[in-house]
């Protein structure tokens, strides 16, 4: 893993990227979001300092999904009217990337896919929808899976690296899907952009992390 050293522009203090995929990053010392261009970085703005939580990840947690090591690399806190999640930015050995979706000590491990020829997003008074329901059945990357809930959320922070621009307080659409033995699929729409993601879940010691925070009373 070769990991690239910036400055931040606004602070100056370093800012590392680990993933060639990733072009957006926090810096952890004034906050200010940047976006890498090329062989430079440029400030966009700054995010709130996300509060504490009891998840044991952050950013530096190691582990292994499936046999392949992983680094966490970044996060994206969302939030929506019942509560909060975590988006984990995964950065794998074999130099591939997905998520760890974490929400009331449930883990989710997915990764970006392509959505093909399915019309998911319907435009209707200058507005984009999904066009998926609670109980619908579709095809994710050939895996069959049910729509479990629709939301409306807005990311409330971010922290680390990140594969695309995610600005604080930027709301978007997201469906959960369930399917067999486990399966997992997510589709956010951001704007008029629809992103797919295809996985299942995993429990705790699936991933045999290492680097992780503890807490008094917990494992």
């Amino acid at each position: 893993m070769t990991m690239r050293q910036y400055a931040c522009p606004s602070c100056g203090a370093p800012i590392y990227f680990r993933s060639v995929q990733s072009v957006f990053a926090t810096c952890g010392y004034c906050r200010s979001t940047v976006v890498r261009r090329d062989v430079d970085v440029e400030a966009i703005g700054k995010v709130a300092q996300l509060t504490e939580d009891m998840s044991p990840l952050q950013v530096g947690t190691v582990g292994q999904i499936d046999g392949c090591g992983f680094t966490v690399c970044g996060r994206a806190r969302m939030a929506w009217d019942d509560g909060t999640w975590n988006e984990w930015y995964l950065l794998f050995d074999d130099g591939s990337d997905g998520w760890l979706a974490e929400a009331q000590g449930f883990y989710a491990v997915n990764v970006a896919t392509d959505l093909a020829s399915q019309s998911l997003v319907s435009h209707k008074s200058g507005r984009s929808k999904l066009d998926l329901s609670p109980g619908q059945s579709i095809s994710v990357s050939n895996r069959w899976l049910t729509v479990v809930d629709i939301k409306r959320a807005v990311c409330v922070g971010t922290e680390g690296e990140l594969p695309r621009v995610t600005q604080s307080n930027s709301s978007f659409t997201s469906a959960d899907l369930m399917g067999k033995d486990g399966g997992y699929a997510c589709i956010e729409l951001h704007n008029s952009q629809a992103y797919a993601f295809i996985g299942r879940y995993v429990e705790w010691d699936e991933i045999k992390a290492a680097n992780y925070r503890q807490f008094e009373g917990w494992l």
